[in-house]
């Protein structure tokens, strides 16, 4: 569906611009997977950044599932809440230093956010090792 979109509106862009039309540099989304897909066959060349206030939402909804909801609205754990914003912070940090960043991160975050580390380190920042073989997190920095 998404190809299929992204390709037509490439074509009406082309149209208009009577064949002078590139495509965009950089092209900002959520994290649907259907989308990351069809970003990366309709514009190869295309930069694509993923929205910072989607990513705060996924992980937000991971601290939700771990029980934190309370916690972080009540602000009685002033830490909880400054360490979360870090973890949030790592969509700021150069895509060449995300690893080591994340993994000297989770030596100091608070442990009542192990299920959020969890999910940055196997979804964004190293994927999954079985054996020999590495699988490259779902969304690579």
């Amino acid at each position: 569906m998404y190809i299929k979109f992204f390709g037509e509106v490439l074509s009406q862009c082309r149209d208009i611009s009577k064949g002078n039309f590139c495509p965009p540099d950089v092209i900002l989304t959520d994290f649907e997977d259907a989308i990351v897909s069809a970003v990366s066959v309709t514009m190869p060349a295309t930069k694509h950044a993923l929205c910072l206030f989607h990513f705060a939402q996924i992980l937000w909804r991971r601290a939700q599932m771990s029980g934190l909801q309370e916690a972080y609205a009540k602000r009685e754990d002033v830490t909880l809440c400054k360490h979360f914003h870090m973890l949030i912070g790592l969509a700021l940090v150069p895509p060449s230093d995300i690893g080591k960043v994340f993994d000297d991160l989770v030596e100091y975050v608070d442990e009542q956010l192990e299920a959020v580390c969890n999910h940055l380190h196997y979804n964004y920042v190293h994927g999954v090792s079985v054996g020999k073989h590495k699988k490259s997190p779902r969304y690579a920095p």
